[in-house]
């Protein structure tokens, strides 16, 4: 079983950044909507990478919460203060192979039950790849933050601003996903644990185990957590460092961790394809043919597997 940690972010939109709520809803969304309060027509309509979208909205909600352009002008006009919270973004990750339709249903649903039952309005859109990792697929979700009334937005709802909150959200994206990938039988699932805490947990496993069968599986699942896990780049940085332009001074070392983790990550997979390869030569003969190696005194340094044949 391949495990991987999932990315869930949320942070608020900021009037005082020179954020608007009806901008960053079309740029999202790929939409050409008026700004009322400018009376500027924001046009992203011509911009790729839309897959999908909805607004789950209570079931009560007015009628025009489910209109892009009315919900994100009525945002703006009930907040009045310069240094205004507009919205809250939520960005998620989906695991990779789950086709487009799985993916719509999970995130429906999940809007629903996380978001619209709790009083929030849930614009959600999901995305393609950007260039340089086509497993990255992924969806953007704004929420409104005060609660609804039959008039419109009332007072903000702080109870959603809490680290448990967030914390709830990133549990049920896992279960949801996981329980996608079981029903499509895939060996793949988001792990909400440190990698660091897997291997350490494969590693002890190893150590306990007395059949060498079953010691040479955790060692093939352990050499593939045997990797640095990639920071988090911002989507610009990112998408400059994919499409070869500079990277600002302050993001290069960031850049350089991103890369030496993928490569850390690429020679974990090649080192378990290896042990693997090595336990299938085994159980073609039901016989190990590698000694047994000293574990438990630290991280094991897989790649000098081939120094421990009989």
């Amino acid at each position: 079983m391949e495990t991987y940690n999932h990315y869930a972010q949320a942070k608020p939109l900021k009037r005082s950044e020179g954020q608007s709520a009806v901008a960053a809803a079309a740029y999202r969304a790929g939409e050409k909507l008026l700004d009322n309060n400018s009376n500027v027509e924001i046009d992203y309509s011509p911009r790729g990478g839309v897959l999908a979208k909805r607004i789950v909205a209570p079931a009560d909600a007015p009628s025009w919460t489910t209109d892009r352009q009315k919900l994100w002008n009525t945002v703006e006009l009930c907040e009045i203060r310069q240094d205004a919270q507009l919205a809250r973004e939520l960005t998620l990750q989906f695991p990779s192979g789950l086709p487009l339709d799985t993916r719509c249903e999970i995130l429906w649903s999940f809007c629903e039950e996380n978001f619209a039952q709790q009083g929030m309005v849930a614009d959600a859109v999901i995305h393609a790849p950007g260039e340089g990792d086509q497993r990255n697929d992924h969806a953007h979700v704004m929420l409104t933050m005060r609660n609804l009334t039959p008039d419109g937005f009332g007072n903000k709802n702080r109870d959603w601003n809490k680290n448990e909150c967030l914390e709830r959200w990133k549990i049920n994206w896992m279960d949801k996903c996981n329980a996608a990938l079981e029903a499509i039988d895939s060996n793949i699932r988001f792990e909400r644990r440190s990698i660091a805490d897997q291997y350490a947990e494969k590693i002890e496993a190893i150590v306990a185990a007395t059949d060498w069968h079953e010691k040479r599986l955790l060692e093939i699942e352990a050499a593939r957590l045997n990797y640095i896990p990639r920071p988090h780049l911002p989507q610009r940085v990112y998408r400059a460092m994919t499409e070869g332009r500079p990277i600002p001074d302050e993001h290069k070392a960031a850049v350089a961790e991103w890369k030496a983790a993928r490569d850390s990550k690429e020679a974990a997979a090649r080192d378990a394809t290896r042990l693997q390869r090595r336990l299938d030569e085994e159980l073609a003969i039901n016989t190990p043919l590698y000694a047994e190696r000293p574990l438990g005194s630290g991280p094991i340094d897989f790649r000098l597997m081939a120094c421990f044949t009989v």
